[in-house]
């Protein structure tokens, strides 16, 4: 094991409980991604979480979620080994806090990016940091994420890219997307979801 001292344990375990209150703003939602004529869904799931932020436990990932969102997990409850050392997690867990910059700016959609243990679908990224995506196992048309890299030229190791020109935001169990918190000014959407839209929100253009 690795770097599992008590000072550097409680460093960490405080960015881990700051990110988790950033992603409760994220789970529990949708989003509705558009680059091209293209698209994909994506769920912050609540297992998500552990996994994103590169450290290990004997938590379950949902109990691990949950108490580092209530701000009691504790430094005993996560560790670090050569596989998830604590300078990789450290990386992560500073950017896993920016993880809303990927639902509100624009961001890269890449395809097929590869890294050396995996090969993600879909991921997206701002060049600081890319989540890689796998597909949920509850609902196969959603995208949930499973790796979170830092600066590790995504674009440069995937097949196939474009820009997100929409990104569209609901509640899981809403029915129709109703809040752009991205759009360029040029975008087009493709017709075939223009019924996944909210006819709240009317766009001029579509592919």
């Amino acid at each position: 094991m690795q770097n599992n001292n008590s000072d550097w344990k409680l460093d960490i375990r405080k960015d881990i409980i700051d990110a988790a209150k950033v992603y409760s703003n994220l789970a529990g939602k949708t989003y509705l991604y558009i680059y091209g004529d293209k698209y994909f869904e994506l769920l912050f799931k609540n297992t998500s979480f552990m996994h994103l932020t590169g450290v290990e436990s004997n938590l379950k990932a949902s109990d691990f979620y949950k108490m580092a969102k209530a701000g009691i997990l504790t430094v005993d409850q996560f560790y670090f080994t050569n596989m998830h050392p604590f300078t990789t997690a450290k990386r992560k867990v500073t950017n896993l806090k920016r993880l809303p910059e990927l639902t509100t700016q624009l961001v890269a959609i890449v395809e097929n990016f590869h890294t050396d243990s995996s090969t993600y679908k879909i991921g997206a990224t701002n060049l600081d940091f890319t989540i890689g995506l796998i597909e949920s196992d509850t609902r196969k048309d959603w995208y949930i994420p499973k790796s979170l890299r830092v600066r590790d030229k995504s674009i440069e190791n995937s097949n196939n890219g474009d820009f997100a020109s929409i990104i569209m935001c609901k509640n899981a169990t809403a029915s129709k997307y109703s809040q752009i918190l991205f759009k360029e000014d040029d975008a087009v959407i493709p017709k075939s979801i223009s019924l996944m839209i909210s006819e709240t929100q009317k766009f001029d253009k579509f592919l």
